[in-house]
């Protein structure tokens, strides 16, 4: 996954939490039905949504990570040059 859209899904990511949020909280400001049964449901939704991206995100990089290792070396690949 290229870097670019790494950091666009984790930003839907945030933005999708953030509405998850607001939908809860406008149950506790709003104590009728309808807004607990949206916040409960659509909140809950979009909560769920966002950590998912979040966490395919994640796989993802792991993964690539994991494919530019040398093979092998049970060590990622270090930047740092060893002095000695």
């Amino acid at each position: 996954m290229k870097p670019r859209t790494a950091s666009r899904l984790i930003v839907v990511s945030c933005l999708l939490t953030l509405i998850a949020l607001v939908l809860m909280a406008w149950s506790l400001f709003d104590p009728t039905p309808i807004p607990i049964i949206a916040s409960m449901s659509l909140g809950q939704v979009v909560g769920t949504l966002s950590l998912g991206l979040f966490g395919y995100v994640v796989v993802a990089d792991l993964r690539a990570q994991i494919a530019r290792r040398p093979r092998g070396s049970s060590h990622p690949p270090s930047d740092r040059v060893s002095s000695g």
